[in-house]
């Protein structure tokens, strides 16, 4: 990841520079699993870019320095500070494949060293590099920040839910709506049947949409059916486009020239009256 040829090290394209010739020291140093050198070199580039004001290489200067120092067994504070200033500069310089590299290598120590501690530390990195992502990365990312609140102790459900929402609507965003589509399914059983009315409608009324592009006209039908199961509990103006969305699935379900949707009695919620008012 981003050595001297591939657009990462200091001094792109002059290799006569000393600082270029220095990263390439250190980037074979890796090569050689000579950590230590490789620790010791990259702290001679981080300070030539530091002067040199070039962000980028410094970004990963210091990256690289702090993952051979924990190859080298360096200190954990001293690695995990080294990984945490590399992938702020890495943000800062517009790098983010750089800072993700940076956050999935965080990840990797993490998951080794002490992993009870994944979704206080490594999710949000997870989440803030999926905000400079393009849509597809980002879904990945943020579905990877959802697993580690999963994995917590104790499990964080609502932010895994949370993650698992934005990563679906990321992967509707790249055209993805099968995954887009798991994703919320995931986040649905968090939700479901907890007091949580928007949230569930919000899902549901995602999950119908995207069934129906999907050519699922069953699956359709339920998100629609257990939406509307709770308009009582909506706005007016929701329960119109709710309703509207659902009779537009009705006909398409049924066809052209189709047979009309048979529908079991008590599906579909009936009004309340009052008798004296009749």
């Amino acid at each position: 990841e981003g050595g001297p040829g591939a657009g990462g090290g200091a001094k792109d394209g002059d290799e006569s520079s000393v600082e270029w010739q220095a990263q390439v020291l250190a980037d074979l140093a890796v090569c050689l699993r000579d950590f230590r050198t490789a620790q010791d070199t990259y702290g001679l580039v981080v300070s030539d870019c530091k002067a040199a004001r070039q962000w980028s290489a410094y970004a990963h200067a210091l990256g690289m320095r702090a993952l051979s120092g924990a190859l080298a067994d360096a200190p954990r504070k001293e690695v995990h500070a080294g990984l945490e200033t590399a992938y702020g500069n890495a943000l800062r310089a517009g790098g983010y494949p750089r800072a993700t590299f940076f956050t999935i290598a965080m990840l990797e120590l993490w998951t080794a060293q002490h992993p009870a501690r994944l979704a206080a530390d490594a999710a949000p990195w997870l989440a803030n590099c999926s905000s400079v992502a393009p849509n597809l990365p980002a879904a990945l990312l943020l579905e990877q920040a959802a697993l580690c609140y999963a994995r917590a102790q104790p499990r964080m459900a609502h932010k895994f839910a949370f993650h698992l929402v934005l990563a679906g609507i990321r992967f509707n965003q790249s055209s993805l709506r099968a995954h887009a589509v798991r994703a919320f399914g995931a986040a649905l059983g968090v939700y479901a049947g907890r007091g949580w009315g928007q949230a569930e409608n919000y899902i549901h009324f995602f999950l119908g949409r995207q069934s129906h592009h999907l050519g699922r006209p069953e699956a359709t039908l339920h998100c629609f059916l257990r939406l509307l199961a709770h308009a009582h509990q909506q706005e007016q103006d929701k329960q119109a486009t709710f309703w509207q969305e659902f009779l537009q699935v009705v006909r398409a379900a049924a066809g052209p020239g189709g047979a009309p949707v048979t529908l079991q009695p008590g599906a579909l919620p009936l009004p309340a009256t009052e008798p004296h008012t009749l």
